[in-house]
């Protein structure tokens, strides 16, 4: 495996994204989607987890715009990322994620199977990238903006429901003191309504963000890894 950065032009702004390849020819191509804490430690380490499944990872830095390379630890730099999270928009988000795809394509070839893998923030965001066409499949770790909006005036991201077009697989900690169940169930609701493919893991005992220390790193953590694996592979290895 190996890593380095790269650039991309992006609505007039360059974003700098982390790459991780694996070693001989990439299955696929995985976009992984950061935490509020920016493309640190945490982030780099899923894509390179990704990489050694054989997957090509693209990790961008959504806040290029206005937070260039941020790279916070926890929880010093909670409100510094928080900060910088809410200043994202919707349009910007959907011009990363799609410049991030273009690169896997490029690499990949046309035919390119692409899915994205996020957390938290990130997880939020894996919602919104299966409404795109080029996104195979998603993957959301405990995305606490998809049943409510943070942001006031910004509506909360279940209303983009009718858009899904991709299978999402979403994992929550039953404790998780930050998504209540009942923001787990307006999620089911919505997508059962409509018809979308989706699966949805709850991990009980467990709180907000428990994959962050690795996947042996809890029972939850220990549990969910070979789903999230057997996942990937069933929509994007053809």
């Amino acid at each position: 495996m190996k890593t380095h950065w790269i650039e991309r032009e992006v609505t007039g702004s360059s974003m700098r994204a982390y790459v991780a390849e694996p070693r001989g020819v990439p299955k696929a191509g995985v976009i992984v989607l950061q935490e509020i804490y920016g493309v640190n430690d945490f982030v780099r380490t899923i894509a390179e987890g990704v990489a050694r499944e054989g997957y090509l990872a693209i990790a961008p830095d959504l806040y290029h715009r206005t937070d260039p390379g941020l790279d916070l630890s926890r929880p010093e730099g909670q409100e510094r990322g928080i900060a910088a999270a809410f200043a994202t928009t919707l349009p910007q988000i959907v011009a990363d994620l799609t410049a991030s795809g273009a690169y896997l394509s490029e690499r990949l070839g046309p035919e390119a199977q692409i899915g994205t893998w996020g957390f938290c923030f990130g997880g939020s965001i894996a919602f919104i990238s299966a409404t795109l066409p080029f996104v195979r499949c998603a993957v959301s770790f405990y995305g606490g903006s998809i049943a409510r909006s943070p942001v006031p005036d910004r509506p909360a991201w279940i209303e983009q429901a009718r858009e899904v077009r991709a299978p999402i697989f979403f994992a929550f900690g039953g404790a998780d003191e930050h998504i209540p169940p009942e923001d787990r169930e307006t999620i089911r609701k919505a997508l059962d309504g409509r018809g979308k493919h989706y699966e949805m893991h709850v991990l009980e005992g467990e709180g907000h963000a428990f994959f962050r220390l690795g996947s042996e790193s809890n029972a939850g953590s220990r549990e969910i890894w070979p789903r999230v694996q057997a996942f990937l592979a069933r929509y994007l290895i053809l």
